[in-house]
This record gives C-alpha cells, structure tokens and sequence, in this order.
C-alpha cells in the first residue's frame, strides 16, 4: 500500500514500544515450603519457575528460585529478604555480608508479578493460592 509506513517488527510480530513493555514484566510462579521442626532450621522445598519470553514471543517457564530470586519477591505477604553473614570471620573485622536471600515461614503459593507502566512507574501484583 502506497503512502503507508509499517512500523518495523521483530521475529516476535511486535514492534519495538510493545515489546518493551512484554518484556519488561517479570513474572513467577512461587512454589516454597519451610517445615521447621524443633531446634533445627528445618526442610525447604523450592519448586519456583520464572517465565519468559524467547526472541520469537514463545512463552515458557524455567526453573528458578524463590530462595536465590530478585529483591522485589519479599513484598510477598509472609515472606522476609535476609541478610546472609559470613560466620567465620574473625571477629576484629566484624560481621561479613556475603549475601542475601529470600525467605518465609510456611508455605507460599502462586503468582508473583512486577512490571512498570507508561510512565515507568513499577507495580507489584500477588495472587496466592
């Protein structure tokens, strides 16, 4: 068609601002369970998977975990992001973070979600069940 631009898609059938948007969503499907059972810490069961999306648009899921994921899935109702210190260091240099990690008490069930809208602004959306 004469006079017409088509905007210039990728593999995926999208043009570049809809893409940014697609891929711009983070999405979980958590799956941890805690079993703590007198003085010990207990069992852990992380069964998480991220989805993603491939350079044609295909969807799947990968494993993940909740344990080990971003910063932003402690918004979870019940969980916590702790702080993992490095106990052998001799105590003159005092305590040694050495990382961080996802944690919760219990059971965690379902859809995490996180994206940003048009003017850039994240959102975080839980959905339990």
């Amino acid at each position: 068609m004469a006079g017409i631009s088509v905007p210039h898609l990728g593999l995926d059938g999208l043009p570049p601002e809809v893409r940014a948007y697609r891929d711009g969503i983070e999405i979980y499907h958590v799956r941890y369970t805690r079993v703590t059972s007198g003085d010990d810490n207990g069992s852990v069961q992380d069964d998480t998977v991220e989805g993603r999306y491939d350079r044609e648009g295909n969807f799947s899921w990968v494993n993940s975990s909740f344990i080990e994921g971003p910063s932003w899935l402690s918004q979870i109702p019940g969980a916590t992001r702790r702080t993992i210190i490095d106990d052998e260091t001799p105590a003159y240099r005092g305590p040694q973070i050495i990382g961080h990690e996802n944690s919760a008490r219990g059971r965690l069930r379902g859809i995490a979600m996180r994206y940003r809208d048009h003017e850039g602004t994240p959102h975080f959306q839980w959905v339990g069940y």
